[in-house]
């Protein structure tokens, strides 16, 4: 048996700890390994040292042991997955691609892992954390099914690719594992098996008050694809007792049954900004308590965000506390109570767009008596049906508000049993004085825009001199601008500051903020040639590279030019003919380049050329002697022939001496170094 944190089967206290335990099947294991410089990782194995490791092949395994294929237990680890593959074949629930595991020792002391970096392969498994002293670990670029952060810290998870388990980031149900500072930004979710209840979710703990956690999620798209008959609050992102969230420029879309954004508990403090969330079948935002010992949601900041639903309300209110903010957002819903709100008091509602589409819809506000009350200012609400409001056993004043457009489509607006038209209820609760009822003329409503046409009433009808509703309008085109990324931080992501100069209200295709990024440069070496070494004819030039991701290639250079092409595959070499160059001293590096364009060159090595320049014989410039006469005893003749190079070689000398007869005994005229037939 083995510990095991992946959707527990049951839970055991053990010392105030919550510890999950399910069976697996034993299958195949490599021995546990040490990183030196960069190692290649087969098969499933143990990372138990610091160093950089880079996946070499796909790896394929049933049911591995120990629940993960691979498991880091360790400091400083850099894992490359080299864009290869980790599949599971007869995967269960327990089964993960890699997990960043701290247990604790037989004395219950853990290791608190910290500085991880995981990157860049995928799988048909999930990823995971699980431990309160996992800290400062990375993941990025990779296709899983999902991403489990179990009780870990300072975790980042961006520009993922993730299956229907979604992104899960909670405490495990262990008290005081609550996971602190995530960061989810970049990814792309799709998913929601009728097994997944929700596809995000950001859960503090089981404990009151709710936790502080600071999670940031930003420029994430989510798909939730769920559409079987739904469970209570099946959604496509819960926020569960977590404080201090920042949510912003995300888009959600539920296109089955499920909620977009769910909120409960004492979710507070968060900021909710630029998104749109998209539902179906299900409202596209709920706020609620889940837990008697537990207070409403509070002082929550919600703007620029558009919140449609396609066939019912947009929203769901159950339960509000104080000092929650709604501006410039646009509530556009088919059916059903556009906004419902029970249990509320203390929020302001304050430049928002309200419009029901369907015919007899109608905005609900059911308040029930709670002090002080919410205010309703500079809203537009358009409707088609009876009434507008519907009110539910509140005493004292339903809510503070003025500078608000209330039209019914159908016919005159009513107020429920608190005033049968707009002047009734100004006299009735002495709220609304400068409240009108007029068509507000939107651009297009039935396609989404809610921009207003020239002559509208609504134009700089507010109470701060602009115009009543969200400020969106169809004409304004953001136009960006970036400062240059940051330095790249320790946890390998750059931020940086856009600007829309146009100012578009909410703005529109905003330009990511955060990325993901490499800070660390490449390591080169030349191996060969050896420095002061004396070459000639054709030798290899030879270098080492490494890097924490991955080298993408060297480029050789002789005297500061490029010698061959960039080599992009380990080893590195290239081969040089010195006898192109001249006898003399030549110095040589390498340029070793990552995928982030970062490049480091290797120290220069000096090598001498010595090339031995071949002699050719010249018998042709000088001229030979002319022959002698004749020697009448042996009946030869002879002449001379000079090498003009002096090579001391004689392989094309021509010939020196002939035969010839007494006639010849006269010297004839010279005849060039022509040899003798």
């Amino acid at each position: 048996m083995e510990l095991i944190v992946k959707n527990p089967l049951w839970r055991m206290g053990v010392a105030g700890l919550g510890l999950f335990f399910a069976f697996s099947v034993t299958a195949s294991r490599n021995n546990t390994v040490s990183a030196q410089s960069v190692v290649d990782i087969t098969g499933c194995q143990d990372i138990t040292s610091s160093g950089s490791y880079r996946i070499a092949n796909n790896i394929s395994v049933t049911d591995p042991t120990d629940g993960a294929c691979l498991i880091i237990k360790a400091n400083n680890v850099t894992l490359n997955g080299n864009n290869k593959s980790i599949t599971i074949t007869n995967k269960n629930w327990t089964s993960m691609a890699l997990d960043v595991r701290d247990l604790p020792d037989s004395n219950w002391v853990y290791s608190n892992w910290h500085d991880i970096s995981v990157s860049n392969f995928s799988s048909n498994a999930d990823v995971r954390t699980y431990g309160n002293g996992v800290n400062h670990v990375l993941f990025d670029h990779l296709t899983v099914s999902a991403i489990n952060v179990l009780g870990s810290d300072d975790v980042t998870m961006s520009n993922n690719t993730v299956g229907e388990g979604g992104i899960q980031v909670n405490d495990s149900d262990t008290i005081g594992w609550n996971p602190f500072r995530p960061i989810i930004t970049g990814n792309t979710i799709t998913g929601g098996a009728t097994n997944v209840k929700v596809l995000m979710e950001i859960w503090g703990d089981n404990i009151h008050p709710c936790p502080r956690l600071d999670a940031v999620v930003t420029n994430n798209t989510i798909t939730d694809t769920r559409n079987d008959v739904p469970q209570e609050a099946n959604a496509a992102v819960r926020i569960r007792c977590a404080t201090h969230t920042t949510f912003t420029g995300n888009t959600i879309h539920s296109t089955g049954t499920t909620i977009g954004l769910y909120m409960r508990d004492e979710s507070d403090d968060g900021v909710y900004e630029n998104n749109t969330i998209w539902s179906h079948d299900n409202e596209t935002h709920r706020i609620s308590s889940g837990n008697g010992d537990k207070t409403c949601p509070a002082r929550n900041v919600f703007r620029n965000n558009i919140f449609r639903s396609d066939n019912v309300s947009t929203t769901y209110f159950q339960c509000l506390s104080q000092g929650n903010i709604w501006t410039q957002n646009y509530f556009w819903g088919a059916s059903g109570g556009l906004a419902f709100i029970s249990g509320a008091f203390g929020s302001t509602f304050d430049h928002n767009t309200f419009y029901v589409s369907s015919t007899g819809s109608y905005v609900q506000l059911s308040y029930r008596n709670a002090s002080p009350p919410d205010s309703w200012t500079n809203n537009i609400f358009s409707y088609t049906g009876t009434s507008l409001f519907d009110y539910d056993g509140w005493v004292g004043s339903p809510y503070i508000g003025n500078h608000n457009l209330f039209q019914n489509r159908a016919g005159v607006v009513a107020f429920g049993d608190r005033g049968a038209s707009l002047s009734a209820w100004k006299t009735n609760n002495g709220q609304d004085a400068a409240s009108i009822e007029a068509n507000p003329q939107f651009t297009n409503a039935a396609n989404g825009d809610f921009s207003l046409q020239a002559g509208s009433p609504a134009l700089n009808a507010a109470s701060d001199g602009t115009n009543i509703g969200a400020w969106q309008t169809s004409s304004c085109t953001s136009a960006w601008t970036c400062d240059a990324w940051q330095t790249c931080q320790s946890n390998n992501t750059q931020t940086r500051t856009c600007h829309d100069a146009n100012t578009c209200q909410p703005p529109t295709n905003q330009p990511a903020l955060t990325q993901s990024c490499d800070g660390t440069a490449p390591t080169v070496s030349i191996t060969a040639p050896a420095n002061a070494a004396t070459v000639s004819e054709t030798v290899s030039v030879t270098a080492t590279a490494s890097d924490n991701i991955g080298v993408v290639g060297v480029q050789f250079t002789l005297d500061g030019t490029n010698l061959g092409s960039e080599d992009t595959v380990a080893p590195y070499s290239t081969s040089w003919n010195t006898t192109t160059t001249t006898n003399a001293s030549h110095t040589l590096t390498a340029v070793a380049r990552d995928a982030a364009g970062q490049t480091t060159t290797a120290i220069t090595v000096t090598v001498t050329v010595n090339n031995v320049v071949a002699c050719v014989e010249d018998w042709m410039t000088i001229p030979c002697s002319g022959w002698s006469g004749c020697d009448k005893i042996s009946h030869t003749q002879s002449r001379t022939c000079t090498d003009n190079h002096h090579c001391g070689t004689f392989v094309n000398q021509p010939v020196l001496s002939q035969g010839c007869t007494a006639q010849d005994s006269t010297a004839p005229s010279a005849v060039g170094n022509l040899q003798a037939k």
